[in-house]
């Protein structure tokens, strides 16, 4: 079966779950290279690396199964205690991570052949999975012809494999990966038969049984498809049986796993073998419902190949054990008379968290369609639109004459509608919410990569995590936190002997640190590296012809490192394949002024480090704004970015040499027109008597109007397609049905009359 044969719905399930997987595995490994050793994590690894495989052998996606295998037999040595992960084994993993990402890519753009792993990455892999430090070539496995036909041998039926070339060449690995498997579901059945064990063996069982069902129909071998789905079934209700119904049960279970394992070493001679099992099947689904099968009741103590000899299944010569206890597992070599050492003598995270309680409550959760929340959120952006109409009829209503009962009906009605879309639009926003971690998630890896690319010893804390923003701020902060972590972990971080002689701690450290601010969220860059350097910033924007040698001497210190900002601007000595070239901190600047609509703010010690703070809105599809005119035009202001509003008295109004300021409480601040930015046919500044004080990135500038209408919510629509003129970032429709655009604040203070104003205010 090829991936085309497959459900659309099925693929896209797969890269759903499975590519959640995979972006948490990268972060995962990073930490675990910290500390290589803790069980808990090592386990988490594990099992979210087995889910992608399981669920891509299902696909028979198998360049996908191949690579992922041989990572999993690495991480599974790690468990056993037979390798340390240490840096170079930790860059084999995540040059596997970086395959599957290729891989996942390529089934995204719809192609059927991935991309086939490197063969000395494979090796090496494999090395490791076998407790080897160095890869190792095992000889091709020879097909005995004298094994070609089916035959019937000490009461078992032999059958050769008829398997297609992509199947064969995974025998190897799968096998390894169900002999895990079995082990691991042994071990739980043993825990069945002590109550307080047995709810997380339980649990543990229906995964393990999962894994195994999904493996063996990879192979489409029917004798173990019938066998495993028995163990499936066998779990059903089982929370309910008695300790003496468990005597019933568990010696059952354990046959079948046995039957499995023989079946499963058979594999490597590329053979399927089975048995009678029909009476055995029943019996065992009897006993998981608490029956005791007529004629087939088993003693207390009774081990595997007892039950299945009483069952009627003819499987070897083993006599129960005299203790009574049940066997383990068979060996490899295929002899039911030998047992394997008990897997408790070595415990790993899987049995670790066996015992753990499980959570009292269980999240539900349902997937929901990107377009679908798109379009919903439209649907209540309309919705806060006409809210807002309501809203204005009802005032206009209040002023007629209209009977006062059924004024007060309209305004009640108006209210509740009110109320109503608050809580709708609270609710859409939540579902649209997503933590900063599936963001943060990515940058260990990174800052990893660039630590070694640079020779330099970084340490990366993320912090906030948890905090939630709007999915669509997400998406556009991605690309801007990279950007500035890439310049904090090159130009920032120094080298380990560098740092060593300005006496700092030769790691250096790098905190990403996020979290709530009033109706913001803030995201900080905090590192303690070289800092920025006024004096050679300055001197490059001198000579860029930026700004004069007199104007700079005015500037504050955040007004200087913002020239990091501009476009081609870089005081790097050398040109990286990291940095130096100038580019990307004006994509940064972009990114989170003109499209997230917040806040960037650089603050630095030299030699002590540098701190950049973004600031931005939950949301940037609804946000509270003034509305404002000048003259016959109305304007929408973000709520977020006033300070205040006033009407100035004459002696608060002057001017710095020919540019306009106010003083508002002893301090100076530029002041512009609204008339003239957006060259707007009104005669003289005395028809604009309010200023809107505006605050944007540690800058304040005054605005004048002609009125302040009030406070409105604004659904922000795009100007695509249309020419604008001036500081503009969108439009919305007001409460009166008219349109009105907003003002870009970011823009509006680079506009050339408030740069000059505010090199004269300083």
């Amino acid at each position: 079966m090829s991936i085309q044969d497959f459900d659309p719905e099925i693929l896209q399930d797969f890269l759903t779950e499975s590519g959640e997987l995979l972006e948490q595995l990268e972060g995962d490994l990073v930490e675990l290279e910290s500390n290589p050793q803790d069980p808990d994590m090592l386990n988490q690894v594990f099992r979210a690396l087995h889910t992608i495989k399981g669920s891509a052998s299902f696909l028979a996606l198998t360049n996908l199964v191949a690579i992922a295998h041989c990572t999993e037999s690495a991480l599974n040595a790690a468990r056993n205690e037979e390798i340390v992960i240490g840096k170079e084994e930790m860059d084999l993993l995540l040059a596997a991570i970086d395959v599957l990402k290729v891989q996942f890519a390529q089934l995204m753009e719809g192609e059927s052949e991935l991309e086939l792993a490197d063969p000395e990455l494979v090796a090496s892999l494999t090395a490791l999975g076998d407790g080897c430090a160095e890869p190792t070539h095992d000889e091709p496995v020879q097909v005995n012809d004298e094994l070609s036909t089916e035959r019937v041998v000490d009461g078992k039926t032999i059958r050769p494999l008829d398997l297609d070339s992509s199947k064969v060449d995974l025998i190897d690995h799968l096998a390894s990966d169900i002999r895990d498997t079995i082990e691991q579901t042994q071990a739980r059945i043993n825990e069945l038969l002590d109550e307080s064990t047995r709810p997380a063996a339980i649990c543990n069982l229906g995964e393990l049984c999962d894994d195994l069902i999904k493996t063996i129909d990879f192979f489409e071998i029917t004798e173990m498809m019938e066998l495993a789905t028995a163990l499936v079934n066998s779990l059903d209700g089982i929370e309910a049986l008695t300790d003496a119904q468990f005597v019933q049960l568990t010696p059952r279970m354990m046959g079948a796993t046995m039957m499995l394992n023989e079946q499963n070493i058979a594999l490597g001679d590329h053979q399927a073998i089975g048995w009678t099992v029909e009476t055995f099947i029943e019996n065992i689904a009897q006993a998981a419902d608490g029956n005791t099968p007529d004629g087939h009741e088993l003693p207390d103590g009774c081990d595997g190949p007892t039950a299945l000899r009483i069952d009627g299944v003819r499987f070897g010569d083993q006599p129960a054990d005299e203790t009574g206890s049940l066997p383990v597992a068979t060996t490899q070599t295929g002899d039911p008379a030998s047992t394997a050492p008990a897997v408790e003598s070595k415990p790993t995270a899987q049995s670790g968290q066996a015992n753990k309680p499980k959570a009292n409550a269980i999240e539900q959760t349902i997937r929901v369609e990107v377009g679908r929340l798109e379009s919903l959120m439209n649907l209540v952006g309309e919705l806060v639109l006409q809210k807002n109409r309501v809203s204005a009829l009802a005032e206009d209503v209040q002023k007629s004459a209209m009977d006062v009962d059924m004024v007060e009906q309209i305004e009640v009605t108006a209210d509740t509608l009110d109320r109503i879309t608050g809580d709708i639009q609270v609710a859409v926003m939540r579902t649209r919410m997503q933590p900063l971690d599936k963001l943060f998630g990515k940058y260990p890896r990174l800052i990893r990569d660039l630590a070694k690319k640079t020779d330099k010893n970084i340490n990366l804390i993320i912090e906030g995590g948890d905090t939630e923003v709007d999915r669509s701020v997400i998406e556009e902060l991605g690309d801007p936190l990279v950007h500035l972590l890439r310049n904090s972990g090159d130009h920032g971080i120094e080298s380990p002997a560098d740092r060593k002689a300005a006496g700092k701690p030769e790691q250096g450290t790098i905190r990403l640190v996020a979290g709530h601010e009033g109706s913001h969220v803030c995201v900080k860059i905090i590192d303690d590296g070289k800092g920025l350097d006024r004096e050679t910033i300055g001197t490059k924007a001198v000579e860029r012809g930026l700004v004069t040698q007199d104007q700079l001497a005015a500037l504050s210190d955040e007004d200087v490192f913002r020239f990091i900002l501009e476009a081609g601007f870089s005081t790097a000595d050398a040109v990286s394949d990291l940095s130096g070239r100038g580019v990307g901190m004006d994509v940064v600047r972009t990114n989170i002024e003109r499209k997230l609509k917040g806040g960037l703010i650089i603050e630095s010690v030299k030699g002590e480090g540098m701190t950049l703070t973004i600031t931005i809105p939950l949301t940037i599809a609804i946000m509270p704004a003034m509305m404002v005119a000048v003259g016959d035009e109305v304007f929408a202001i973000p709520l977020s970015n006033i300070t205040e509003i006033v009407r100035p008295a004459p002696e608060q109004l002057s001017a710095l040499g020919e540019e306009p300021v106010i003083h508002l409480r002893g301090s100076v601040h530029p002041l512009i027109s609204a008339q003239e930015v957006f060259n707007l046919p009104i005669s003289g500044r005395a028809e604009e008597p309010f200023v809107v004080v505006i605050g944007f990135n540690q800058k304040i500038i005054g605005l004048r109007v002609s009125r302040v209408i009030g406070q409105q919510e604004i659904v922000i629509k795009p100007l695509e397609g249309v020419k604008r003129s001036g500081p503009i970032s969108g439009a919305t429709v007001r409460s009166d049905g008219g349109v009105s655009l907003i003002i870009d604040i970011a823009e509006l203070m680079r506009t050339p009359m408030s740069t000059r104003a505010a090199l004269s205010a300083n």
